[in-house]
């Protein structure tokens, strides 16, 4: 499926010379080389620290694949996410119990996955009639984004996903090119491996189906093999990755339990801020190059349709709205909006959700461009970005809290900017200007439309437009990685660091081997579970498992509401865990020895 005359200028393409050969293969090493070193930059302070940043979703989804695998593990706070990712990791605690040494390698391995990306990335682009010089550019370009290597620093499954998502789409091709049934499984068991690696992508399984649908109307026979291996497998990699979720978390899943409420008709006005913010970050993400493979996509897909078969646009676009739509609906509430107790700006403009479809969206915009657009797609692109960018600087920005908390992890394209962000929460009704509080808006939007100039200015010349707009989109992906890991990195500082009391625990657990720690489960809820600190808590302490009782241990781990129910003789040491969280050391031998060396001192 190549690129023809209504995405691409009305004269004829240079030719391919061997001078041009020598331009692109130069430009495929440059762009691979920015891809890697962006996400080597960005992991060096996840491998230096050794243990999760965001423990809340790490810790809760790499637990679920040490369970998976039969290691024993401890009962985490979390929302039940998938597990495929931890699982293809999981496999190194055979090797090492050491938590540390097992972040290391999760995010060493984390790395090799993005960057293989980069081939499925180039197949596709191949399709759409590039050399292979030309789709490695285009592909390692996507892999450059800041979207794309800020989740470097996360042992997450954004990396996997992304992954398994283009090698669908890429499966989807080839079945398309040659429609049998052994494709059409490889398809089903795709979709249903990226389902299992995030229950988000969920909607990516009706989306499927529906292009199978259609797709039935050429080859019902391969159709009928993809939806027969699609739907099932589906619904058993849902199950099985619930099941998985209740050996770490006996709340089991919870993601989403909301998005049916948010559908109500009184929520609107959520929704569309939702809606504009999300739309926003993906425009700023993309560097404006999303909307322009919004509207090629939009004009290959109607083509497909004209010639009644299902092909890679309908296919992507699907993905692209099914994903943004979901995340819209699972961010447009009030309470997360609008919350009083915990201001968020990365729930105004949350983009990780919707991150891997969007960037199927740039590297077909990349295609086009390389290719050569007609006038009209620019305009098109434009009017999209002018009809986003104006709404969220003049409406949008002055209601948000920008200033506030963020998780970079959410947001990771809008990170390139995040030097523009104040340091408090903005007052309300502040319209973004270049210089003042809410600058953020204003630059970012700006800076994300330097490519849509550059394409405008030279579309006339194909293949200057395309290297042009590549090397300024490469540019601008180099410089906002390095500004993204900024960001990452001052989350770490806040968020990565090991609890005194833990890391006299594990000493004290190194010296004594076969100490046994619990926790009070009784201890109020919020305690436990702010800011992930008990998850984090609970993997500093690994090889030991701390369990959910406190009765039969050696250590007790007790909030100071509950401190009255320790048995007599038990003596706190001196640091806490966290907040109003302690250790007790209970009457027995080990208490007898840590009261020998002066470790504990007698309180009587």
């Amino acid at each position: 499926m190549t690129l023809t005359e209504e995405t691409a200028p009305a004269q004829p393409l240079p030719s391919y010379t061997s001078g041009s050969s020598r331009v692109w293969l130069v430009a495929a090493w440059v762009a691979a080389f920015v891809a890697a070193a962006a996400h080597v930059w960005v992991a060096r302070s996840a491998l230096s620290k050794g243990f999760p940043t965001f423990s809340y979703d790490e810790v809760d989804t790499l637990m679920a694949g040490r369970a998976a695998l039969g290691v024993p593990s401890p009962q985490i706070s979390g929302a039940g996410y998938f597990p495929l990712s931890s699982i293809l990791t999981a496999p190194v605690w055979w090797l090492t119990s050491d938590p540390f040494t097992f972040y290391r390698v999760t995010t060493v391995v984390g790395v090799v996955i993005a960057l293989a990306t980069i081939w499925p990335l180039a197949r596709i682009a191949t399709r759409f009639g590039l050399t292979t010089p030309q789709a490695v550019t285009v592909a390692a370009v996507v892999m450059a984004l800041p979207a794309r290597s800020v989740q470097a620093d996360y042992a997450l499954s954004e990396k996997p996903l992304f992954l398994l998502l283009t090698l669908s789409v890429l499966a989807a091709i080839r079945l398309g090119e040659r429609p049998t049934a052994l494709r059409g499984v490889l398809f089903g068991v795709l979709v249903a491996l990226t389902y299992f690696t995030h229950a988000r992508m969920l909607v990516f399984v009706p989306a499927a189906a529906v292009w199978l649908l259609v797709f039935a109307v050429r080859r019902w026979q391969a159709a009928l093999a993809g939806l027969v291996t699609l739907l099932p497998l589906s619904w058993a990699a849902g199950q099985l990755a619930r099941h998985i979720d209740t050996l770490v978390d006996p709340a089991g899943f919870q993601q989403g339990d909301k998005i049916l409420t948010n559908l109500s008709v009184g929520n609107a006005d959520m929704l569309l801020r939702a809606g504009l913010g999300q739309a926003w970050e993906q425009l700023v993400s993309g560097f404006g190059l999303a909307l322009v493979g919004l509207v090629v996509a939009f004009v290959l897909a109607r083509r497909e349709l004209r010639d009644r078969s299902a092909g890679p646009a309908c296919l992507v676009l699907l993905t692209t709205f099914a994903l943004y739509g979901g995340s819209s609906l699972a961010w447009g509430a009030e309470d997360q909006l609008y919350a009083t107790t915990w201001r968020r700006l990365d729930a105004w403009i949350y983009g990780r959700y919707a991150d891997p479809a969007v960037e199927l969206l740039v590297l077909i915009a990349l295609c086009a461009i390389v290719r050569g657009v007609s006038r009209s797609t620019v305009v098109a692109a434009w009017c999209l970005a002018l009809a986003i960018a104006v709404p969220t600087v003049l409406w949008l920005a002055p209601q948000a809290p920008t200033g506030a908390f963020i998780t970079p992890a959410h947001i990771p394209g809008a990170m390139a900017w995040w030097w523009a962000l104040p340091t408090h929460t903005t007052v309300p009704g502040v319209v973004p200007t270049l210089t003042n509080a809410n600058r953020f808006w204003l630059i970012a939007s700006l800076t994300a439309v330097l490519p849509l100039v550059v394409l405008a200015a030279t579309r006339v010349r194909a293949r200057l437009a395309g290297l042009l707009t590549i090397g300024v989109v490469l540019t601008l992906a180099g410089a906002g990685s390095v500004f993204a890991d900024q960001a990452s990195g001052h989350y770490q500082e806040t968020h990565q660091v090991i609890s005194p009391l833990a890391r006299e625990l594990r000493t004290i657990l190194a010296e004594h081997p076969g100490t046994t720690v619990g926790y009070d489960a009784a201890c109020p809820k919020p305690v436990w579970q702010a800011g992930g600190r008990r998850n984090r808590f609970m993997w500093q302490l690994l090889p030991t498992i701390v369990s959910n009782r406190t009765t039969g241990v050696d250590i007790a781990i007790v909030c100071r509401e509950a401190a009255d129910r320790m048995a007599p003789g038990a003596i706190s040491l001196d640091q806490s865990a966290f907040g109003r969280i302690y250790a007790w050391v209970l009457p027995g031998p080990l208490q007898d020895e840590l009261l020998a060396d002066g470790t504990l001192e007698s309180t009587s």
